[in-house]
């Protein structure tokens, strides 16, 4: 398929939007946390994720929480929790959050390469959740792969813009979502602008820098088969990819997953 390339999508390509991107040594350190000792391919299956019984607990919501999170200050609320209750000295790592969400999860997964989380093809694809009025988006590997980025909708093509970077070490402020995605040169905006424009102020919001901006959705031959994606984690081989197999674990392997998807109305980055 022919695509027509924008001077903003290359802007976009060369920005890379909204988020960082995960060490390779900080991935390996934080899977050893979540994978046993003796592991190997086909250990990583939906029983056996995690070593045992205790750290799935660890990773699912409190008492009195939804697995279902249906705005960025729940998320917030979902994080903040479920950081309590982790061993001293240890944050909240981004695959045991993703495990704790309800089951069945709708999914979407998407090989395209033009995002501030970009697919590194269809064995590692972008994946969006979608969870109420939320969409939650992660990195299979690579850039942006540390960090959960957030979208609430307003309508069907526009959303608040947030994002939430692991490993979570300290209790999330309600503001820090919001402050995460600004423009760090002072700029009134938001470093997602430059691909989802236009983008404009939540009206009244007091101290909260929250900026309301398109929904992008992938072109309809960049969706990944689910049985696909989760083909990839029954055969992640975790000694030599140890953070791509913990993602796809977490979001594949704790119960049903559905196919999700956005609007027809909303616009492609193409």
């Amino acid at each position: 398929m022919i695509r027509v390339f924008s001077a903003g999508l290359a802007a976009c390509v060369l920005y890379a939007g909204c988020t960082g991107s995960i060490p390779e040594q900080a991935a390996a350190d934080a899977s050893a946390d979540l994978l046993p000792a003796d592991s190997s391919p086909a250990d990583v299956t939906p029983a056996e994720t995690t070593p045992d019984a205790r750290e799935d607990s660890l990773c699912a919501p409190p008492a009195g929480l939804s697995g279902t999170p249906s705005s960025i200050a729940d998320v917030v609320a979902l994080a903040n929790a479920m950081l309590a209750r982790q061993p001293s000295g240890q944050g909240l790592l981004l695959p045991c959050f993703l495990q704790s969400l309800a089951r069945p999860l709708a999914v979407l997964a998407s090989s395209g390469p033009f995002s501030a989380q970009p697919a590194v093809g269809q064995r590692s694809p972008r994946i969006f959740l979608f969870s109420g009025n939320l969409v939650l988006s992660v990195a299979t590997e690579g850039l942006g792969s540390d960090v959960l980025e957030l979208a609430e909708y307003v309508t069907t093509t526009r959303s608040i813009k947030g994002e939430v970077a692991f490993p979570v070490e300290a209790p999330l402020s309600p503001a820090a979502p919001y402050d995460h995605v600004l423009e760090p040169t002072g700029t009134p905006t938001t470093r997602c602008a430059l691909c989802h424009s236009p983008e404009e102020p939540v009206s009244g919001d007091g101290s909260l820098n929250r900026y309301i901006s398109d929904v992008i959705r992938p072109a309809a031959d960049e969706v990944v088969a689910l049985p696909f994606v989760d083909a990839q984690r029954t055969a992640c081989d975790p000694r030599q990819e140890p953070w791509r197999c913990l993602i796809l674990s977490a979001v594949f392997g704790h119960g049903p997953v559905t196919q999700g998807s956005f609007s027809k109305d909303a616009r492609t980055i193409y």
